[in-house]
C-alpha cells in the first residue's frame, strides 16, 4: 500500500517506523545547533579560535571523521558531542559526532546556517546501525541543492555524520555556523588561513550523488515524481568529482559509462530488452516486475523498474536493499542526495504501465550487493549505463496491431470528444478510427473515467454506422473486452483502448463508415477503406420482389426503434427502407432484436400490424401520419389462395424458423363486405381497388425480414373510390404521390420516407417522429446520406 503524506507534504513514517520514532521522542536531546551563515561577517582576529574562523581540511564525505584531524573542532552538547565546519574550493563541509542513545534512530536539529542564498536551521535524521541518512534539510523540509551526506554508526548509537554543500548553492564569499554558543566563520577563497586549501580537495567520487534535482512531487494519480535534494556532480567548477563533458565512470567490470539517464520516469533512455525480475512481497507490492541498475558517467548508480498496476498505487515506499542494511524507500532518496521519479499510467481500477527511475548516490553503495523484489546483484558487477539505440520511426502510418502499446496510433488523427452524460464527463477524451481492411477504433478515457460506462445511459455502447445506414453495435466491458460483434477484439491498458472489428463482420456499406456512441451523432464520419477494396454490397441494381432480400443490401436504410441508447440488447431494434420505381412501391424491414423476432415467430404481428403509409407528404419529424382512407394506406393482411379465394382473418401465428410466408394487402379501413367479397374477382372488391399489394415475411434464426410490393395504381383507384363516396374529386394517380412515408409501428416510432417522381425511381430516407435519446433524429441521417442517395438514384436510372 502506498504511504500517505503528512501535513507538510512529505512522506509519513511507515507503520514499522512509528515505534522507533516513539522511542526516540523520549530520548532525543534538543541539540540547539544554530548555524547562522552571514555573508560579509567581519573576520575574527587572527589567532583567536574562539572567534570561530574555520580552517580548511581535505575532507571526503564518507562518515569517517579521521580526515578532520587537526581541524578546529568544537565541543557540542546533548547528542552532538563534537562539531566542525570547513571548506575547500568547491564545497562547505559539516561534521557532527555524538551518541543518540540508540542505534536505530537519531534526530539532530537546531543548527542554523545562512549565506547569500541559504538561511535556515539544519534538520538531520540518521539510522546509526545501518549507516543511513534519512534527512538532511533546512527548516525541516527545505532541500539543499547539490548536498551530499554520509554517516557511520553502530548499534549503541555512536555516529559520525558528514555533509558537503556546494559553494555555488550557498553563494557569496563566506558562511558562519554556530552551535552551543560557539560561532564559526568559513571564508570561501583566499589563503588556507582564511578557510581554503591552496589546491582544492581531491574528493572521493563516492561522495557525490548523481544529477541535481529539486525535491517535491508532481501529479496525483496518473504520474508522480519525487526528486532528490541535489547532486554533488553539480557542486562547483573546482570539484574533482564533477562530471563535465567527456567524463566517464569505471564499473566493477572495467567497462566505461559515457552518459547517464535522466531521472524523469520515462524509460525511453533505457534498454528494457533485458532485465532482472521482481517478485511481489519482496520490497515490491505495486506491480513492478522487472528492473535493472547501471552505473552512470557521474559515478552514481541509476535504477529503473517497470510493470503494471492500477491508477491508485504509488511507489514512494517501494524499497531496495543494499547488503544487509535495512530496506530503503525510493521516496527517501531525496534526503540522501539521490533522486526518484515515477509514472503511473493506470486509470482507476484499470492497470496501466508503471515506471520508476532512481539515482542512488555512489556513497550509499558501500555494501557488496544490491537487491530489489527478491533478486540481488553484486555491486561490483553492475554494468556501465549504455543508452539504447534510437527506435526506428517510420514517420507515417504503417498499420495497427492490437497489442496494447498504442504506438502505431501516432500518425492517426485523434478527435477530442466529451461524454454526453454530465455525471461522467471524463468517460471519454479522444477517439480515432481507421478503416484498413478491418476497422480499428482508438478510445482514450479522461482521468478516472471509463469508456465502458460512456453514453447517455452509461452502458458503453458504440456503433459503426455505414453510409447505407447499417449499424454494427458493440459494447465495451469493464473487464477490458468487447462484445456484440463476432470476431471483435480489444485491448484496454491504463486509459487507452484499441478495438478491431473484422471486415467480414461489418454490416453492409458502400464506401465509408462512421463511429460514435450508439444512437448519438458520430464522433468520426465518412472514413473510407485505405485498401480500396470492393464493398460488401456491390452496386444497387433495383429491387425484385422475391423474398431473397439481397438486393436491399446496397440500398440505404433507416434505423427504427423504441429502445433508447440504454437498450440492453446488442443490436439496433430494426431497420427499414422504401423504394419506388414507376407505379410500384417497395418496402423493406428487418430486425435482429430477439423480442421482435419472437413476436413475429409466435404472434405473427411484428411485420403485419400498425403499419401506416402516407402519400401526401404531410408526415414530418413533428407530424404523425393521418389515417383517413383518402390519402393514406393502412395495410391489412389477408390470405388469397391460388384460386383467388380470400381468407379475411388468416392465422399469422407460429411461423417456424427457416420459413417464408406470403400474404396479400388491402386497406384496413376499407368498407369491405367480407361476406360477399370471398374472391378477388368480386366486382365490388375490384371497384374498391382490389388487392393493393403483397408481403413476404421470413423468420430465420437470429433475423427476421419482410419485403412489401404495393401497386400504386391500385392504391390510387382505392383513394378515388373513397373520394367519390365523400363527394370529392376522384383525381388521385401515382403522379400525385411525390413524397411517401411509412411507419412500422411494431418495430419503432421513426418515419421512413421516399421522394421522387413516377417517371423514375424514388429513393428512401428517414425522418423521426420523436427525438431518440442520445440526441440523434433520424432525419439527420438524410443529410448524411444525400451523396449516397444521389449515387444510388443515378445507378438505378
Amino acid at each position: 500500500m502506498a504511504r500517505k503524506c503528512d501535513t507538510k507534504g512529505q512522506l509519513a513514517p511507515s507503520r514499522q517506523d512509528r515505534p522507533q520514532l516513539h522511542q526516540l521522542s523520549s530520548r532525543t536531546i534538543a541539540a540547539g545547533l544554530a548555524i547562522a551563515l552571514t555573508v560579509g561577517s567581519p573576520l575574527p582576529v587572527p589567532g583567536a579560535p574562539s572567534a570561530g574562523l574555520a580552517y580548511a581540511a581535505t575532507v571526503s564525505v564518507d562518515g569517517d571523521a579521521g580526515d578532520w584531524a587537526g581541524s578546529d573542532l568544537n565541543a557540542g552538547s546533548g547528542t552532538i558531542s563534537t562539531w566542525g565546519a570547513t571548506a575547500d574550493g568547491a564545497n562547505l563541509y559539516l561534521l557532527l559526532k555524538g551518541n543518540s542513545g540508540n542505534g536505530y534512530w537519531a534526530e539532530l536539529s537546531g543548527p542554523t546556517l545562512a549565506s547569500a542564498n541559504l538561511n535556515g536551521t539544519f534538520s538531520v535524521q540518521l539510522i546509526p546501525n545501518s549507516n543511513t541518512v534519512s534527512r538532511f534539510t533546512l527548516d525541516g523540509w527545505k532541500s539543499i541543492a547539490g548536498a551530499s551526506t554520509s554517516v557511520t554508526g553502530d548499534s549503541t548509537g555512536n555516529y559520525a555524520f558528514e555533509a558537503s554543500i556546494p559553494l555555488s548553492t550557498l553563494g557569496g564569499s563566506s558562511a558562519t555556523l554556530s552551535f552551543g554558543g560557539v560561532e564559526k566563520t568559513v571564508k570561501f577563497g583566499g589563503s588556507p588561513e582564511s578557510g581554503q586549501t591552496s589546491g582544492g580537495s581531491q574528493q572521493d567520487s563516492g561522495s557525490q550523488s548523481g544529477a541535481e534535482s529539486g525535491s517535491g512531487s508532481t501529479g496525483s494519480g496518473s504520474s508522480s515524481s519525487v526528486s532528490g535534494s541535489g547532486s554533488g556532480s553539480e557542486s562547483g567548477s573546482g570539484s574533482a568529482s564533477e562530471s563535465g563533458p567527456g567524463a566517464s565512470a569505471e564499473t566493477g567490470t572495467g567497462s566505461t559509462a559515457t552518459d547517464s539517464p535522466t531521472v524523469d520516469g520515462n524509460l525511453d533512455d533505457w534498454d528494457t530488452s533485458t532485465s532482472n525480475s521482481a517478485a511481489s512481497g519482496n520490497g515490491n507490492s505495486n506491480g513492478l516486475t522487472k528492473w535493472k541498475i547501471a552505473k552512470g558517467a557521474d559515478g552514481n548508480y541509476y535504477f529503473a523498474a517497470w510493470g503494471m498496476a492500477n491508477g491508485y498505487v504509488g511507489h514512494d515506499w517501494d524499497m531496495f536493499q543494499i547488503g544487509d542494511q535495512p530496506p530503503y524507500a525510493f521516496g527517501n532518496l531525496q534526503y540522501n542526495g539521490g533522486s526518484y521519479a515515477s509514472v503511473n499510467n493506470g486509470n482507476g481500477n484499470t492497470e496501466g504501465p508503471q515506471y520508476v527511475e532512481c539515482m542512488i548516490p555512489a556513497s550509499m553503495m558501500s555494501a557488496g550487493t544490491f537487491s530489489f523484489g527478491g533478486t540481488a546483484v553484486n555491486v561490483a558487477d553492475i554494468p556501465a549505463y549504455v543508452a539504447p539505440a534510437p527506435e526506428s520511426d517510420p514517420g507515417k502510418y504503417t498499420g495497427i496491431t492490437i497489442d496494447g502499446t498504442f504506438k502505431d496510433w501516432k500518425y492517426v488523427t485523434k478527435t477530442d470528444v466529451k461524454n454526453p452524460n454530465p455525471d461522467q464527463p471524463n468517460a471519454l477524451a479522444q477517439v480515432a478510427m481507421v478503416f484498413d481492411g478491418d476497422v480499428y477504433v482508438y478510445i482514450k478515457e479522461g482521468q478516472g473515467g471509463s469508456a465502458a460506462g460512456a453514453g447517455t445511459h452509461a452502458n458503453g455502447k458504440y456503433s459503426i454506422t455505414s453510409d447505407l445506414g447499417r449499424e454494427n453495435v458493440f459494447q465495451l466491458n469493464q473487464d477490458g473486452t468487447v462484445s456484440g460483434i463476432a470476431g471483435a477484439e480489444a485491448k484496454h491498458v491504463g486509459s487507452e483502448w484499441e478495438i478491431r472489428i473484422p471486415r467480414e463482420s461489418l454490416n453492409y456499406y458502400s464506401e465509408s463508415l462512421s463511429f460514435g456512441l450508439y444512437q448519438s451523432e458520430p464522433f468520426v464520419k465518412d472514413v473510407s477503406d485505405l485498401r480500396h477494396e470492393q464493398s460488401n454490397t456491390g452496386t444497387f441494381q433495383g429491387i425484385a420482389y422475391d423474398g431473397s432480400y439481397d438486393d436491399w443490401n446496397s440500398y440505404p436504410v433507416t434505423t427504427i426503434s423504441y429502445a433508447t441508447a440504454g437498450t440492453q440488447d446488442m443490436n439496433e431494434d430494426a431497420a427499414a427502407a422504401l423504394y419506388t420505381n414507376g407505379s410500384t412501391l417497395y418496402m423493406y424491414a428487418e430486425t435482429t432484436m430477439k423480442a421482435h423476432i419472437d413476436e413475429q415467430r409466435q404472434q405473427g404481428t411484428a411485420f403485419t400490424q400498425a403499419i401506416t403509409i402516407d402519400l401526401t407528404g404531410k408526415a414530418s419529424s413533428t407530424q404523425d401520419i393521418d389515417v383517413n382512407g383518402e390519402d393514406d394506406l393502412s395495410p391489412r393482411i389477408i390470405a388469397v389462395d391460388e384460386n383467388g379465394n380470400i381468407d379475411w382473418n388468416p392465422n399469422l401465428a407460429n411461423q417456424p424458423d427457416g420459413t417464408t410466408r406470403e400474404y396479400a394487402i388491402v386497406e384496413t379501413h376499407g368498407t369491405y363486405d367480407t361476406s360477399s367479397m370471398t374472391n378477388v374477382s368480386n366486382s365490388a372488391f375490384q371497384e374498391m381497388g382490389g388487392v393493393l399489394g403483397h408481403v413476404m415475411i421470413t423468420v430465420d434464426g437470429d433475423i427476421c425480414q419482410a419485403e412489401y410490393k404495393i401497386d400504386l395504381d391500385s392504391v390510387a383507384k382505392m383513394h378515388n373510390y373513397y373520394r367519390s363516396q365523400h363527394g370529392k374529386a376522384a383525381d388521385d394517380s401515382p403522379d400525385s404521390y411525390q413524397f411517401i412515408s411509412a411507419r412500422f409501428g411494431r418495430l419503432g416510432d421513426q418515419i421512413v420516407t421516399t421522394t421522387g417522381a413516377s417517371t423514375g425511381p424514388w429513393l428512401g430516407l428517414g425522418l423521426s417522429g420523436i427525438a431518440v435519446a442520445g440526441g440523434l433524429l433520424a432525419n439527420r441521417r438524410r443529410t448524411r446520406r444525400d451523396k449516397d442517395l444521389a449515387a444510388s438514384e443515378a445507378a438505378c436510372r
